[in-house]
């Protein structure tokens, strides 16, 4: 009978009515967080007239009566009225809202690096697969690829997939060379001159920035590298980083660590006549220590190599390369 009353009078109330600021100010109802009060009607907890347009509809209000809330999985009402009927789904996926890491963007319309079913946009591993995208810290990398998982300071700074075919490479300068987006990845395409890509990137000052990349090697010749840099200025010649290296007279690949100050080598492991299938990096700086660490899909061995590069603030990065048509697949910049 309140809900019956309330309704016969919402006529007759102004705009003023049923405004609350705590239980006592409606009763036989309740006082809402959005400062106005609801009654219990025929199948739902009702707006009171105060509330204006919304007066006499039902109140979804994220579990303030009580009511459950399960992202829609099931069919749980929220108020008496099914979550499934009123939980949106923006991006069209099928995925409602309250269970959908990328909400507004469909993952079926999403490039999807690693596979996983969340696509690249809102993935917290673009590069590894975590279907359950967990992340215990809360930070911009979920655990599957998080070095410090219980602790929030990981900013991922960039996600190059280098999907589709656009005209050039986007957010990217070439300075020399023949760089190409196609085949899911970034192409080089093979020349004896360098060839150099820049693309500007703010790091916070005092962070660790990881560089990761890993690359198909098409073909390659003597003498040939490709690696990143994270160059201070980039002009096209200069920058720290780690680049693969191939010497024909030697038949062996190295890692090769670039300064402004000089180049050193350090041995990786003897090729085989079997051209090198993949290779990943990961370069790391902090101030002006930097580390290079070479993982290698077509020959194998791994080893780390430290060096003193630029003292001052990374504020661009780029990719350098010679006599090597390779494809990359994916470069991740993020802090640590």
């Amino acid at each position: 009978m309140i809900a019956a009353a309330a309704l016969a009078t919402a006529a007759c109330l102004g705009p003023d009515q049923h405004r609350c600021a705590s239980g006592t100010d409606c009763p036989g109802g309740t006082c809402e967080a959005a400062g106005f009060c609801s009654f219990p009607g025929a199948t739902c907890q009702e707006w009171g007239a105060g509330a204006g347009s919304l007066a006499g509809t039902c109140v979804i209000d994220g579990g303030v009566d009580a009511a459950t809330i399960d992202g829609g999985l099931d069919a749980v009402a929220i108020d008496a009225i099914p979550i499934d009927a009123v939980d949106p789904d923006p991006d069209g996926d099928g995925v409602l809202t309250g269970v959908d890491n990328c909400p507004t963007v469909s993952n079926a319309d999403q490039h999807d690096e690693d596979a996983d079913g969340d696509g690249d946009l809102c993935d917290s591993c673009p590069h590894v697969v975590n279907a359950s995208q967990g992340n215990v810290d809360g930070d911009d990398l979920g655990d599957a690829c998080d070095p410090s998982p219980t602790d929030p300071r990981n900013q991922l700074l960039l996600f190059e997939p280098w999907s589709g075919s656009p005209s050039g490479v986007p957010g990217w300068t070439s300075h020399t060379g023949t760089w190409r987006v196609q085949d899911d990845g970034l192409e080089l395409v093979q020349s004896t001159a360098v060839a150099r890509l820049s693309r500007p990137l703010a790091v916070p000052p005092g962070a660790t920035v990881i560089m990761r990349f890993v690359a198909d090697v098409q073909n390659a010749v003597a003498i040939s590298y490709l690696g990143p840099v994270g160059p201070v200025d980039f002009d096209g010649g200069t920058g720290d980083g780690c680049v693969l290296r191939y010497d024909g007279s030697t038949a062996l690949y190295r890692a090769q660590i670039t300064s402004p100050t000089g180049t050193s080598f350090t041995q990786i492991a003897a090729a085989t006549s079997t051209p090198l299938v993949s290779f990943g990096f990961e370069y790391r700086r902090r101030g002006t220590e930097g580390t290079c660490v070479a993982e290698l899909g077509g020959v194998g061995g791994t080893t780390t190599a430290g060096f003193t590069g630029q003292s001052a603030a990374v504020t661009r990065i780029g990719l350098l390369g010679r006599n090597t048509n390779s494809v990359l697949r994916y470069l991740i910049v993020y802090t640590d």
